[in-house]
């Protein structure tokens, strides 16, 4: 499920001309955060 939201968030992000820095930071970001689908909530790893 968050691969779906994970691939809409960059898709938008190209869409929306974001430079390649800040695409590559949203990856980076995503690569840290997990999401339960059935709660809906995020954690994130330090």
């Amino acid at each position: 499920m968050f691969a779906d939201d994970r691939d809409a968030i960059l898709a938008t992000a190209q869409d929306e001309d974001f430079s390649d820095d800040e695409i590559a930071a949203i990856e980076d970001a995503s690569d840290s955060v997990h999401i339960d689908g059935a709660a809906r909530s995020c954690r994130c790893d330090d």
